[in-house]
């Protein structure tokens, strides 16, 4: 009982990490200073926007889904490929901007959430199996 509390506060603290840029969709000065870019470009600010309400989306899936354990799998799955790919476009691009290191930082921090989840609910699983 224990190791699932554990991997459901694991789940809701990466849910939260994903669901944090949502407060972008509400304005593109909120985008602004949440990357530290400037929005000259209309088209970027509309895709941004558009990223916070698809970000809240699946932070609010995880934060749901750590509270049914037939989602857990889904929602860690889910996490860690929105986390990884954005450390992987970040690395392989030549320019990588200092202003999104923090982003970076907070998706390492995700990623670690969910691997620890992801394995203790490996482990309880296989253990319900016996």
């Amino acid at each position: 009982m224990a190791k699932e509390r554990i991997v459901r506060a694991l789940i809701v603290l990466a849910g939260l990490i994903n669901f944090a840029p949502v407060i972008g969709a509400f304005s593109g000065a909120r985008i602004e200073s949440l990357y530290g870019v400037e929005l000259a470009d209309p088209t970027l600010e509309i895709l941004l926007r558009h990223r916070a309400v698809l970000f809240g989306l699946l932070g609010g899936f995880m934060i749901i889904a750590a509270f049914k354990r037939q989602l857990h799998a889904t929602a860690i799955i889910g996490g860690l490929i929105a986390m990884l790919s954005f450390i992987g476009f970040y690395y392989v691009n030549d320019d990588q901007p200092a202003s999104l290191m923090s982003i970076v930082y907070a998706d390492i921090v995700g990623v670690v959430l969910l691997g620890l989840a992801g394995f203790m609910n490996l482990v309880e699983s296989k253990q319900r199996i016996k």
